[in-house]
């Protein structure tokens, strides 16, 4: 299941969080999510850059970390990840 969640800036730019939550038969619940950012007075969305393989084994995890977050912050993921969950849960007779 996806959902998706804007979060609007002071700068007037927005970012757009996509969140894939998906059941393995081996792992359990999972879930991926992509950031989106778009500048203000902009249309388009632009998928945040990524960082290549090579800059990747030389810096360390929490390096790595501090990247991927630099967008956003860990809660607003789990935020959306949470939203998602709201929606897929089973619901009691």
């Amino acid at each position: 299941m996806n959902h998706e969640k804007i979060i609007k800036r002071a700068d007037g730019s927005s970012v757009k969080i996509c969140v894939h939550v998906y059941f393995d038969t081996l792992k359990g619940c999972q879930y991926s999510f992509s950031i989106f950012f778009r500048y203000s007075g902009k249309i388009k969305w632009r998928q945040r850059p990524s960082l290549p393989y090579w800059e990747k084994e030389r810096m360390s995890a929490n390096e790595i970390e501090n990247y991927e977050f630099s967008f956003l912050s860990k809660e607003e993921v789990y935020q959306c990840y949470l939203e998602c969950w709201e929606k897929m849960k089973p619901k009691k007779f």
